[in-house]
């Protein structure tokens, strides 16, 4: 059976919001730390510090963790103003 998928636009700027799109997706799922850790094969005490923000996480690991949770990521970038206040074409 194909998994319904589920669209949801969020603006992430930083690190931080990554974490937190990480943290809404493990808890939204009704997964936990300890089962994305095993699925990385990284230690829980690891993937807390990555989540919590003491460990920077590497794009690997990032695309990594998408991965396991099955969430789609689409990079858009904002055009810059003209000087005449219009987006660029």
């Amino acid at each position: 059976k194909e998994q319904e998928m589920i669209t949801t636009k969020k603006n992430i700027s930083d690190e931080e919001d990554i974490r937190g799109l990480i943290r809404d997706e493990i808890e939204g799922s009704g997964r936990t730390l300890y089962w994305l850790s095993t699925k990385m094969g990284i230690s829980p005490p690891y993937m807390s510090q990555i989540l919590g923000g003491s460990r920077r996480i590497s794009v690997t690991h990032l695309l990594r963790i998408l991965e396991i949770l099955k969430v789609q990521v689409v990079i858009g970038i904002d055009a810059p103003l003209m000087s005449n206040g219009q987006q660029h074409p």
